[in-house]
């Protein structure tokens, strides 16, 4: 794991009161997520190089979703399998008091950063409203 996850890890934890076993889960969703789509793209290629083709419109949508889903999700129910058994290898359930070896807390530089983020997410709307890339007031053709 590196520093920024068990940062994360900890935060859930200690400021925010959210149970261990849940705050896991979370961050072993978190980290599951890129895992998932490298899956999908391997999965994607995989039938390329087969020769796959799809029907059009809603029949090959349909297609599409059977042939990409039923592998995606098994292979995530077996990735979950293991979590599972490994979260209770490690009797995240039975604990009730935790003891932390970091301490995590706020600080003015956080506080900081909060407010540095809000602003700039305000100003970055505010303009994209004022000086848009593409006028989209009228999207009908004028030919």
């Amino acid at each position: 794991m590196t520093t920024r996850p068990v940062h994360l890890f900890y935060s859930l934890m200690q400021q925010l009161k959210v149970p261990p076993k849940y705050a896991y889960s979370f961050m072993a969703a978190l980290r599951l997520i890129p895992i998932l789509f490298e899956e999908f793209q391997t999965l994607r290629l995989a039938l390329k190089v087969r020769g796959v083709r799809y029907d059009r419109g809603v029949r090959g949508f349909y297609q599409r979703v059977k042939r990409y889903a039923i592998p995606l999700l098994a292979q995530s129910i077996r990735r979950a399998q293991r979590i599972a058994v490994a979260m209770e290898a490690k009797r995240f359930s039975l604990v009730k008091r935790r003891t932390y070896y970091y301490v995590i807390g706020f600080s003015r530089n956080d506080a900081l950063y909060a407010v540095y983020l809000a602003v700039s997410l305000l100003l970055a709307y505010i303009a994209g409203r004022q000086f848009p890339y593409f006028d989209v007031t009228d999207v009908r053709f004028r030919g």
